[in-house]
């Protein structure tokens, strides 16, 4: 794994799902600014993970326009796939939010 960077959005009022999609989004958009081509996504959130890889539907108004942009992004990445891992096997992930909270605020490094 190649950490290109590293950062946090605080999001005062949303549900856990909205924070999964915003970090998605942000990480993909990063990934479009430095042109990368090949990109291999791994998130703790199935839903998340599901709904944009195309295996699930997306119910929620709420998370729909978010779901559109991830995979507009997601789009311009030429080799891309998402894969689910288990919540125990990201921790590094869990630490950045842990961080962001604890901050009460947006960072990047």
């Amino acid at each position: 794994m190649q950490i290109i960077a590293e950062g946090g959005r605080y999001i005062e009022h949303g549900t856990n799902n909205i924070g999964e999609y915003t970090g998605l989004i942000t990480g993909l958009q990063k990934c479009v600014d430095l042109h990368i081509t090949n990109l291999h996504v791994e998130g703790d959130s199935l839903l998340v993970i599901a709904q944009v890889a195309g295996k699930w539907q997306v119910k929620h108004e709420g998370l729909k326009p978010l779901h559109k942009k991830a995979v507009e992004l997601a789009k311009l990445i030429p080799t891309i796939d998402f894969h689910h891992i288990r919540r125990e096997y990201n921790s590094y992930a869990d630490s950045l939010s842990d961080k962001t909270l604890e901050l009460k605020m947006n960072w990047e490094k």
